[in-house]
Order: structure tokens, then C-alpha cells, then sequence
């Protein structure tokens, strides 16, 4: 006994990735490449039904990438490819995609290891001895957790007092909720400068800590240790 597959398309094109998608995080960059098979290539791809998360996107190649924006859930959709015979073949297939939330955390672009904690340093702030120092301007980053973000300052960790004998945020600056750092300084009284223990560098300038917590409820909250240079830092 056989049997014989009747296919209206004949051999057309068909789609292979599987459903759901390799799940997202909210605020990292996602990037995937659907496949197909059969028919002749190359192939158009296009969404049929339903919607990516906000921040992604798929192009005519069947390539879906973006950074979700505020995007948490399963996401439903439909996508069709298309191939490049006369007349063309198409195949259609659903697929779902899960975009969760990420661990929160701090980071900047440049950051030092301490070995007991990490230190993110701020944009560099100048100043001539007598004159007072030129506004200054920067944002605190975080990402991953629930947003938006709410930052505030907090006391040095007893973990971190052997090292560090004085911080926070020096006088003239304020620290936002939005976690803008902002104003002017007019003392360089608070500059602390740091000898890095079994490594060959200092760090010298206005040391704090700061606080972020997300909008999750309850709250997810990280903290780090922050540096306002007063001297260009090299390594």
C-alpha cells in the first residue's frame, strides 16, 4: 500500500525555522534569520498578520532584529516568503516570539574593576584652580529591569569604606530621578585620589554612589560606585 501527497504549489518554497522564536530580552539587541527552503532563490519575505514587538523589524531577507522598546509578552505574528520562479511559489507559517525582562543593571562606557565592586566612570570634569568649573552635564545608564528608571543617591556600602574615605555627589550637582547628573561645581574640596591596590594606577576625583530601581512591583533595584574624574584616567 502507498500513498501520494497531492501538493498544489508543487515543489515551492517552504518555511523551516521553527515556532516559538528563541525568546527576546526588552532593551538588548535581537537578531534572527528566518530560513526557507525549496522553490528559487532568493526569497521576499513579509509579515502577513499580526505585529512585532515595538523596536523590531523584518526586512525583505526574512531577518528580524531590533532592540525590543518597552516590549514585554508573547508577540504572535504571521510571515510569508515568497520565491523567485515564474509564476512564484509562497508558503505562509505563524510563529510567536517571547520578549522578558532582562536582569537590571548599571553600566557605563567606561568602567574599572575593583575586584570588591566596579567603578563607572563619568565624563571628565576640568577646572582651573580659583575659577569656577564649567556646568556639567551627563546621564547615569542602566538597562535590562522595567522602565522607566528611578535613580536617587545613596550612602558608601560599608564594603567599599576601607578603600574609598569619602563620597558623594559634590556640592553644585544634583542628581535627577531620570538619572541626569547635572550643575556646576565651585570646589574641588571633595576630589579624594585613590591608590587601586596590586594595580599600577590612581583615581582621583568626586567619588558616589547611586541607586537605581525599575517599575517592576515590587521594584528590582541595583546600585554602583561612580567616579567624576578630575585627571584624564589612562590604563
Amino acid at each position: 500500500t502507498l500513498s501520494i501527497e497531492v501538493d498544489s504549489q508543487g515543489a515551492g518554497v517552504r518555511i523551516t525555522t521553527a515556532s516559538p522564536l528563541p525568546e527576546g530580552e526588552d532593551g538588548f539587541l535581537y537578531d534572527m534569520q528566518l530560513q526557507a527552503t525549496g522553490g528559487t532563490e532568493p526569497y521576499a519575505w513579509m509579515l502577513s498578520s499580526g505585529a512585532l514587538p515595538a523596536g523590531l523589524s523584518m526586512d525583505w531577507t526574512g531577518r528580524i532584529s531590533g532592540t525590543p522598546n518597552m516590549s514585554i509578552g508573547d508577540f504572535p505574528f504571521t510571515v510569508r516568503v515568497f520565491d523567485n520562479s515564474t509564476p512564484p511559489t509562497w508558503d505562509e507559517k505563524e510563529f510567536s516570539l517571547f520578549i522578558k525582562i532582562a536582569p537590571l543593571e548599571i553600566y557605563g562606557e567606561r568602567e574599572v574593576d575593583l575586584r570588591v565592586t566596579k567603578v563607572i566612570l563619568l565624563p571628565l570634569l576640568t577646572f582651573i584652580e580659583g575659577i569656577p568649573i564649567l556646568p556639567y552635564n551627563t546621564q547615569l545608564t542602566a538597562r535590562g529591569g522595567l522602565r522607566p528608571y528611578h535613580w536617587r543617591e545613596i550612602e558608601l556600602p560599608s564594603i567599599l569604606s576601607f578603600l574609598i574615605p569619602r563620597s558623594g555627589i559634590p556640592d553644585g550637582l544634583t542628581l535627577a530621578d531620570d538619572g541626569t547628573l547635572s550643575g556646576t561645581v565651585t570646589s574641588t574640596e571633595q576630589v579624594i585620589s585613590i591608590q587601586i591596590p596590586f594595580m599600577e594606577f590612581s583615581l582621583q576625583g568626586f567619588f558616589f554612589v547611586a541607586q537605581v530601581a525599575d517599575s517592576q512591583s515590587p521594584a528590582e533595584s541595583k546600585w554602583a560606585l561612580f567616579l567624576i574624574p578630575t585627571v584624564p584616567i589612562g590604563f
